[in-house]
């Protein structure tokens, strides 16, 4: 019974709520009896019948969950090759706040996935295959290839050529022995990247290759993976950071972009300087991103639209330009790339465009 509540934490604080709850009980006959205040038993027990409900929730959301992710394993692989009765399935940390994790490192994304870089232990490949090789496609050769890749600690490409095989129909002969074979050090190594992740996303998330490089080395985990539902919660840390990224990005976008259009609305009196009177232009409104050109003749403002001058004003991002000549305003509507898509545009160049998450 021991290693049943050690295996089931909700279960064991619901038993512990039930015996608070009958010595709550016991206080209160106890004081019924003597004739004394039954306030301290009532107390008592409403703290019972509160831990035992809230175990009772917890536990099952935790059984909701695990059954989602068994049904998610189920879908990619309907017999999972890593059922072992000894093997942990969660990571110590995993999940867990900032600080709540040890273990340093970056990791990658991309589609198709790019060259990675890997310190010690985890091996150094590009996804699509060694420079120069060309991809191996039938099973024998994924086969052989995951195993050479293993020796090579290269368990990024171990997973890559695992998911390769668990993909075929029918399933690989051999695979689930050679899997056997070599799944201690990918789980090593993917308990490394998990960390990795968790670390990226305590950070000020500022870095997209970092960011980058930990995605790709998650995206290659199979739900049949010991640790995928570890890994499914990393991710999903990663994406906020991502979205963070994202935000940050389009700051300094838009801090970039008002000061260009304030150089660009002194740039543009000097090339109105020749005409009649004093033309003054000025930015204005949050983010300068209103243009005003007066006093300037209707025959100069035509020419100036004729030109090219809205477009040269939109990629400068303002909204509107209004030219005046004193007497009657005209007033163009712009429609500009905002700060947030040139930040989403800057991500996808990454490779960071497509939320991370694990299926």
């Amino acid at each position: 019974m021991p290693d049943t509540l050690a295996g089931d934490p909700f279960g064991a604080a619901m038993l512990g709520a039930a015996g608070l709850a009958l010595l709550s009980l016991l206080l209160l006959l106890v004081a019924r009896v003597r004739g004394r205040s039954q306030a301290a038993g009532a107390y008592l027990l409403a703290i019972a019948l509160l831990g035992f409900l809230g175990a009772a929730v917890a536990g099952t959301a935790e059984r909701v969950e695990q059954a989602r992710g068994r049904r998610a394993a189920q879908a990619r692989s309907p017999a999972p090759p890593e059922a072992k009765a000894n093997e942990d399935d969660a990571v110590p940390g995993a999940g867990a706040p900032s600080g709540a994790l040890e273990g340093a490192g970056s990791g990658e994304q991309a589609n198709p996935e790019p060259a990675i870089e890997e310190g010690a232990g985890t091996g150094a490949v590009d996804a699509a295959g060694a420079a120069g090789t060309e991809e191996p496609t039938r099973p024998e050769d994924l086969l052989a290839d995951m195993a050479a890749a293993a020796a090579e600690e290269d368990w990024l490409r171990v997973g890559l050529r695992y998911r390769a095989l668990r993909s075929l129909e029918p399933s690989p002969e051999g695979l689930d022995e050679a899997w056997r074979k070599l799944r201690k050090g990918r789980r090593a190594a993917v308990m490394a990247w998990i960390r990795e992740a968790h670390k990226i996303a305590n950070g000020p998330c500022d870095d997209a290759e970092a960011v980058l490089r930990s995605w790709s080395k998650l995206r290659t985990i199979d739900p049949s993976e010991a640790l995928y539902r570890p890994a499914r919660k990393a991710a999903a840390r990663l994406e906020r950071c991502r979205g963070k990224l994202e935000r940050k990005t389009a700051l300094v976008i838009r801090s970039e972009r008002t000061a260009k259009r304030v150089a660009f609305a002194e740039e543009v009196a000097e090339r109105l300087a020749d005409a009649p009177g004093r033309v003054r232009t000025r930015a204005s409104g949050p983010g300068k991103v209103r243009l005003r050109v007066a006093p300037l003749p209707e025959d100069r403002a035509k020419a100036l639209v004729d030109g090219g001058f809205l477009q040269e004003a939109t990629d400068k991002g303002f909204t509107t330009v209004t030219f005046s000549d004193g007497k009657r305003s005209t007033t163009h509507d712009l429609e500009p790339a905002s700060d947030l898509d040139l930040a989403r545009a800057r991500l996808h160049e990454l490779g960071l465009q497509e939320r991370l998450e694990l299926p």
